[in-house]
């Protein structure tokens, strides 16, 4: 029995206690005052049947224990051990007397035991016959025993056939058996002369040597390319041993055996291996073992290391896209991986070193500390009160009393930037930080398991753009890889030295390629990056060479070329009613889907409440759709603030959000997308959150599926066209490319072929100042967004321009376009697929102005796309009170496409503006088109002068000096004038005057501009009258008669 475990009642249990044995010997005991389980040791060890607990002092009343239980076995095994001088396998017992008080005798003491009898019995399996021993151990040397009889008696009897020794002048004796007739020793009997405390040991293998011969006496860490030579010496029973093995155990349990070389040096019982570390070896810690075989194959000795650790030395820098490295290492200065410090004397400090950059953040840094053992003799010393110490101060760790274990030391970091930020670096950009390591008494610390992570911001150094991977064959809307570009700007160099082993990238990246070259995907903390085939060195004196690398992965990808358009039947596709659907989520504890229910309020049947530090969602669509804006409602001081979006294409976006207090619409946050993104999924990840349980009232994703192309009537050819804009993009969006940077570009022009005149449809494309026709007379013969084999072509300044068309609901009429770009930069194209006609004033053209009485308006229509497919025009004077309409007719100077009416302004229409409608009609009656003309006027002259009795003339007119009643300014640039005349008497005075000013359009190309900021000013000074912004609508002007 070795343990006795009391949980004594709670205030009512035993206190000072006696136990009595069965072999009558006793233990005084204080059993504390708990409830709980406790463990007291009985010392020695006792062989006992029965134990009385006997209370002499209690806790309370009623006194009494809810459980006791004691421990033992009657089983004793003794240990087997291999130490490290001795690499053979022993079995070492220990025999020891003990004082009537339970005191152990040692062998100063004056009582003694002689003559005593011990049995040491013993597992033969594997020993070697006839190599067996028994040995005592004197203090400081193992001394043979003499075994040569057999004994003749069993166990616990008196035995009268030993043989004998005399030790030290005191007679051992001792004999063996072999009990079960295998003809090996597995049973000693010894008579000892006196008993202090006495160490026996049966040495009955073969014994060998192990050893690291490169690092002996202390085995340290390896690198990879480093050897490990492990020798093996066949110390007792030589010349046994036939065969050597050797098997290196890696921390992930793999092996590799191999086979030892005998005869080295000459020495037939010495043996060898090399062992060269590989990269692919598992780091950590290596078991080194070692089996030997005799002359049958049969396994003899066996011993082994464990002291071996393979962690390759590993600095490991990337660059993130902003210009942030990052490092990772596991070794202090001059790349020791390890330390083992011995102390030899009391009250020692040692000091060992990082070696960092001086303008580095250190994230974090740590390493293991280890407290061994010193032996001095047979006394075996540990360090005390050890600690860890940076920049002077208190200590960043420390223990109290004897340090035999091992603590990882994690609170290094604000030390250690302190130092740094303290000290001067060298002109590698490094210090050299200390660290103490202090014991009170002597023994060994292990330093080991070190590891430090920082960053340092060199964005000064690198240049970092993005580019898209593919410029050519691209098809409008389709994803194409994202590729980051790292330069280093000329003149540059690093804040300290370092070695570059690649660049980070996203994680979940299944796929790098630097300058279009595979490469491996590697991990560092919680980054991947994209590793590079040889390692780069820059260094603060400009040394090193580095060339510009281009980095490209599966995760990062964007639309360069887009349709831009005008929405059409935008809406929620994000809302459940609308299709819209969650398809992923990091967890909930709120349902999800209520994200999308269209309620914004907060509440387990309103919100989507995540269960984890880190959420995310995925709201899917029912098809691919163009997005405009995302508007996110945040719970209450439970949202998500830095937010990545992820979209199917590939690209991302990073936004932040802030916190909200409240519910309902004045929650919602808008985020515009810009250029439009086609997209059939968002996953939304927080990168950062606003209190617990982070999630959303509502998400809210506004798109369209339909393209609506603008229809634009507007220029001196009033003609119905479809317009369409193709546009590249910069990679982060920002601007449009050059026109050389993407060719072969497919895009698709989509409309509605309403009022579309068989047979005649066009597509044009704008070179810059005139629309020119794109051949299309072939019939595309793949579906859309399919890559086009059956274009027509048409080069035009000297490019390949390729074309095709389709008829996709089979009405003979063309509703669909499929053209391949030569080069893209930003296109312009036009449907012209309606008849178009052009409408004029021809008298007057191009001023329209005012008309008077028996003036004469001569209106023309010319049929200017679609030729003769108008059967007849009518023409429609609309006054502010009445319409009048007339029959016009064509074949004007002999031309079928030109239509006239002359209409004279006669006296009873009314004043005022007038509006001119032209109808064009086909052959069963049917509308073409219709085409109108505004701002026309009906004026009349007026002048008139009055004398009164006192001879003052009173004079009023509308007329200019020009004798119109009204003028057109035409404005060839930004910032220019035009002046326009009253004629007035020189000394009339008491004057009011007042102007309608109307903006009016003008077209010039394909463009059609509108006057703005638009000033009159009478005689200089200031201005009598002004209008900021864009002016296409009438004005009247207040009184200008003071400044007149």
């Amino acid at each position: 029995v070795n343990q006795i475990r009391v949980a004594n009642r709670p205030g009512a249990g035993f206190n000072r206690t006696i136990l009595y044995f069965s072999d009558n010997t006793t233990q005084t005991i204080t059993f504390a005052d708990s409830g709980s389980l406790l463990t007291y040791n009985i010392a020695p060890m006792r062989k006992i049947s029965w134990i009385n607990i006997s209370a002499q002092s209690v806790h309370g009343s009623f006194t009494g224990f809810i459980e006791v239980q004691v421990y033992g076995s009657k089983e004793i095994k003794e240990s087997q051990v291999a130490t490290n001088q001795h690499k053979g396998t022993d079995f070492l017992f220990n025999v020891s007397g003990f004082t009537p008080e339970g005191a152990l005798l040692t062998s100063g003491s004056v009582r003694r035991f002689t003559n005593v009898t011990v049995d040491i019995r013993v597992n033969d399996q594997n020993f070697t016959q006839g190599l067996e021993k028994l040995q005592w151990y004197n203090g400081s040397l193992w001394v043979d025993l003499n075994i040569s009889t057999k004994c003749k008696k069993t166990l616990d009897q008196t035995e009268t056939n030993y043989s004998a020794k005399v030790i030290a002048g005191k007679v051992w004796r001792a004999c063996y058996n072999d009990t079960n007739g295998n003809s090996k020793k597995d049973y000693f009997k010894v008579l000892l002369p006196d008993v202090g405390n006495e160490q026996l040991r049966a040495v009955s293998f073969t014994e060998i040597n192990i050893l690291d011969e490169l690092n002996y006496p202390q085995i340290v860490t390896y690198n990879y390319n480093e050897t490990l030579r492990v020798r093996v010496n066949e110390t007792f029973g030589q010349n046994v041993i036939t065969k050597v093995n050797l098997t290196l155990i890696f921390k992930d349990a793999s092996t590799k055996t191999y086979t030892m070389v005998s005869g080295i040096g000459g020495n037939p019982d010495l043996w060898e291996y090399n062992y060269t570390f590989l990269t692919s070896d598992y780091v950590g810690r290596v078991n080194v073992t070692v089996q030997t075989y005799g002359a049958s194959g049969e396994p003899l000795a066996g011993g082994y290391i464990t002291g071996v650790r393979y962690i390759p030395t590993n600095t490991t820098t990337i660059v993130t896209t902003n210009g942030i490295l990052k490092t990772k290492t596991n070794i202090f200065r001059y790349s020791y991986r390890d330390y083992t410090l011995t102390y030899t004397t009391d009250e020692t400090k040692t000091d060992v070193y990082f070696r960092l950059p001086r303008y580095s953040t250190i994230v974090y840094a740590q390493m293991n500390v280890t407290g061994l053992s010193n032996p001095v003799g047979s006394q075996a010393y540990y360090p005390t009160n050890a600690s860890v110490n940076i920049n002077a101060g208190g200590a960043e760790w420390s223990y109290v009393g004897s340090y035999s274990t091992s603590t990882i030391v994690t609170n290094l970091t604000s030390a250690i930037q302190a130092y740094l930020a303290t000290h001067i670096e060298d002109s590698s950009g490094f210090v050299n930080v200390p660290i103490s390591v202090y014991s009170k008494t002597r023994g060994k610390i292990y330093l080991s398991d070190v590891s430090v992570y920082y960053t340092i911001n060199e964005s000064a150094l690198f240049n970092v753009s993005l580019g898209w991977n593919n410029q050519s064959n691209v098809a409008v809307d389709a994803p194409v890889g994202l590729f980051y570009e790292y330069r280093k700007r000329t003149g540059q160099t690093p804040k300290a030295d370092f070695t570059l082993k690649g660049y980070k990238i996203e994680n979940g990246t299944s796929w790098c390629k630097i300058n279009g070259t595979q490469r491996s995907i590697y991990k560092m903390e919680n980054d991947y990056y994209c590793r590079l085939a040889t390692s780069i060195n820059l260094s603060t004196s400009g040394s090193g060479t580095y060339k510009t690398y281009a980095v490209l992965t599966d995760k990062s990808r964007g639309s360069p070329a887009r349709n831009m358009f005008s929405e059409a039947n935008v809406r929620n596709i994000a809302l459940a009613d609308n299709g819209g659907s969650v398809s992923a989520y990091s967890s909930w504890l709120w349902d999800y889907d209520n994200v999308i229910d269209g309620s914004i309020s907060d509440g387990s049947s309103y919100a989507w409440a995540s269960n984890d530090a880190s959420p995310w969602i995925t709201l899917l669509f029912n098809q691919s759709y163009y997005i405009k804006t995302i508007k996110f409602a945040n719970r209450p001081g439970a949202g998500f603030n830095r937010v990545k979006l992820t979209f199917s294409d590939g690209s991302t976006k990073s936004i932040n959000l802030s916190n909200t207090t409240g519910t309902g619409n004045t929650t919602f946050q808008t985020i515009n997308i810009s250029p439009h993104l086609k997209t059939s999924w968002i996953n939304i990840s927080s990168e950062s959150v606003y209190g617990a349980n982070a999630g959303f009232q509502e998400i809210e994703v506004y798109g369209t599926n339909t393209i609506s192309q603008y229809f634009s009537t507007t220029g001196s050819v009033i003609v119905p066209y479809l317009y369409f804009n193709t546009s590249v993009f910069a990679p982060r969006l920002t601007g449009v490319l050059n026109p050389t940077s993407f060719s072969n570009v497919t895009t698709e022009v989509f409309f509605n072929d309403t009022n579309f005149t068989q047979g005649i449809e066009e597509i044009f494309w704008y070179n810059g100042s005139v629309w020119v026709a794109l051949n299309a007379t072939k019939r595309c013969q793949n579906v859309k967004s399919g890559t086009e084999l059956n274009y027509s072509t048409k080069v035009i300044n000297s490019k390949v321009w390729k074309a095709c068309y389709n008829d996709t609901n089979d009405n003979g009429k063309v509703d669909y376009y499929k053209i391949l770009i030569p080069s893209l930069v930003s296109q312009q194209f036009r449907v012209a697929a309606f008849t178009g006609i052009n409408i004029l004033d021809e008298k007057y053209y191009p001023t329209v102005q005012t008309y008077f009485v028996n003036n004469t308006l001569r209106i023309r229509a010319n049929e200017t796309y679609g030729q003769y497919a108008i059967q007849s025009v009518n023409v429609s004077l609309i006054f502010s009170n009445q319409t009048r309409k007339y029959q016009m007719v064509n074949n004007i100077g002999g031309k079928q496409n030109l239509w006239e009416y002359n209409y004279t302004v006669k006296l009873s229409d009314p004043l005022g503006n007038f509006t001119i409608k032209v109808t064009a009609y086909g052959g069963s009656g049917n509308v073409l088109v219709t085409d109108t003309v505004q701002d026309y006027y009906v004026n009349e002259k007026r002048e008139l002068m009055l004398l009164n009795t006192s001879g003052y003339v009173f004079g009023t007119t509308n007329l200019f000096s020009n004798d119109n009643t009204d003028n057109t300014a035409t404005f060839s640039g930004a910032g220019s004038d035009s002046s326009i005349r009253l004629y007035l008497p020189k000394l009339a005075y008491n004057i009011s005057a007042r102007l309608k000013v109307i903006g009016v359009a003008h077209t010039v190309g394909a463009t059609t501009y509108y006057p703005a900021n638009v000033t009159l000013n009478i005689g200089g000074g200031a201005v009598e009258w002004d209008h900021t912004g864009r002016l296409n609508h009438s004005h009247t002007t207040g009184d200008l008669g003071l400044a007149v």
